[in-house]
């Protein structure tokens, strides 16, 4: 139990309402980005290790980038994390391929 001492503040740090750790400062839920700011990770690239993030993080990655594509193109969300790491590494290599087209001349 804190000791209380009269004329001062309690000597302990008091427990948030549960509301407050939701819209308060980042928790171990929330991350801060390299601006500072709450949110989502900068949009990966080929140089980003996959390796480092959850299975939950890796499936929500898959499902952005199935936003916007056709159903036969959609990146499959099932499997464990080593077919998912590959399957945003080949995604990532496609992409790259798309964009930097070989100059045949």
């Amino acid at each position: 139990m804190p000791k209380i001492h009269l004329g001062r503040e309690p000597t302990y740090r008091p427990t948030p309402a549960l509301g407050e750790l939701a819209h308060g400062a980042p928790g171990p839920a929330q991350d801060l980005n390299p601006a500072g700011e709450v949110g989502q990770d900068p949009t990966p690239g080929p140089d980003t290790d996959y390796g480092s993030r959850t299975v939950v993080e890796l499936r929500q990655l898959l499902r952005e980038r199935n936003t916007g594509r056709h159903e036969a193109e959609q990146l499959p969300l099932s499997g464990n994390k080593p077919d998912l790491v590959m399957r945003l590494q080949v995604d990532d290599e496609a992409t790259a391929g798309a964009d930097n087209p070989a100059d045949d001349g």
